[in-house]
């Protein structure tokens, strides 16, 4: 079998200036700032940038670990949202989501989906990409320190409808979590016209495909294929992602009598800002109970 990973070296935080506007929006340049003062200061974590193969794209990805490795640790594959550059993996990212679970004695692995970050490629939002995700848990049987018997997987926003896609196809998770997951493509194109002009250029044969595609991202239209234990968690007060996108998943699970929790945040916001702590908290009592 050849080798998935190409490349692995230490990451280096993007610049500022580098990062688009939805990424700055997020933060000024001195918060940010803070953010790679903190990764140039954190001692019991390292992080990776790798290069990995997909089929004939070089995709490019994050390694976090725990700096010191005793014994082979338990993986948390984690997919981001937002699409192409927009939303892609960056210092704040490795500290507001993956240094928790590195603390726990995870090894966190993330794609940055391809035609992202300078891979190769073209992002088509859950269409061959999907391959990036699971080539994913082809790489980690790569590791020596990575115990792939203990895999889990965890999904944002676009990313929870990746998790859902990959859970289809059977990758050996033990339990997976959502936070804010796209699940329904048919009532999300209702919900944000706005972002219509987006998916007919993002999504292969867009208009004329919309129903193989859009049935093809929306884990409602066959969560009887969904076997791994779920965590789902959504804001009530998400403007870009609508409670709904979960509260229809968690029907469609329950007709086909599915394991899963639902976790409602009055309040929260897309990115569930103020409820991180416990967000942890309730997915990490979930990874353990279904372990």
């Amino acid at each position: 079998m050849n080798p998935i990973l190409l490349a692995m070296t230490l990451f280096v935080p993007h610049e500022y200036k580098m990062l688009n506007s939805f990424n700055q929006s997020f933060y000024s340049e001195n918060e940010y700032r803070k953010y790679i003062d903190w990764y140039n200061h954190v001692t019991d974590a390292v992080f990776y940038s790798i290069d990995y193969m997909s089929e004939e794209y070089i995709i490019k990805g994050i390694i976090g670990k725990p700096k010191k490795v005793k014994s082979k640790l338990p993986i948390i594959v984690y997919l981001r949202g937002g699409s192409e550059d927009t939303g892609k993996i960056t210092v704040q990212t490795l500290k507001d989501k993956f240094y928790f679970w590195i603390k726990q004695g995870y090894i966190v692995i993330a794609s940055q989906y391809r035609g992202v970050d300078g891979g190769e490629g073209k992002d088509e939002l859950g269409g061959a990409d999907l391959v990036d995700v699971l080539n994913l848990f082809k790489l980690v049987e790569e590791l020596s320190y990575a115990d792939t018997n203990s895999i889990y997987l965890i999904g944002h926003s676009r990313g929870g409808m990746m998790a859902l896609m990959a859970l289809r196809e059977q990758v050996p998770v033990k339990a997976a979590a959502l936070t804010a997951p796209i699940t329904d493509y048919f009532s999300f194109e209702k919900q944000r016209p706005d972002l219509n002009a987006l998916l007919n250029n993002i999504i292969p044969n867009m208009p004329e495909n919309k129903k193989v595609a859009y049935t093809r991202r929306s884990a409602t239209c066959w969560a009887d294929a969904i076997s791994v234990p779920l965590i789902i968690m959504h804001g009530d007060a998400d403007t870009t992602c609508d409670l709904s996108q979960s509260t229809l998943l968690v029907d469609a699970l329950s007709k086909s009598k599915k394991i899963y929790e639902f976790v409602i945040y009055p309040g929260g916001n897309h990115s569930l800002t103020n409820f991180r702590h416990d967000i942890n908290k309730q997915i990490y009592k979930w990874f353990i109970t279904h372990s």
